[in-house]
């Protein structure tokens, strides 16, 4: 996939996430353990806030901010979850994917990795 591929499909995959989880909050996730939707929206907006964080061509690791931290109550959840989302997309849309920066894996330290793991996700 080349850059825009992966954007336009972590665009649409982030857009059927939220559609279908908002419907599931209460509901069991297979293979999941005992999470729930909840537990999954919760995993997933900060998978996307720690993508975004570290994509920006950081030698050290970087932390979300407090922003990622889901909200409590869930008349907020999808609105956050758009928000990860959008700062994710926000931060892969012009970047190089060979631009070095810190992945958790060793032997790709590049905004590609990232590319391609939140594609995964």
């Amino acid at each position: 996939m080349n850059t825009f591929d992966y954007h336009t499909s972590l665009s649409s995959d982030a857009e059927a996430f939220i559609a279908a989880i908002m419907t599931a909050l209460d509901n069991p996730i297979p293979f999941c353990g005992e999470w729930t939707g909840r537990d999954l929206a919760h995993h997933q907006g900060m998978v996307w806030a720690v993508g975004a964080a570290n994509s920006q061509g950081n030698s050290e690791m970087t932390k979300p901010g407090p922003a990622a931290k889901a909200p409590e109550d869930d008349a907020d959840l999808e609105a956050w979850l758009r928000e990860r989302a959008d700062t994710l997309l926000a931060a892969l849309a012009d970047a190089d994917p060979a631009t070095p920066t810190w992945s958790f894996a060793p032997n790709n330290q590049t905004v590609g990795f990232w590319m391609r793991r939140m594609a995964h996700e």
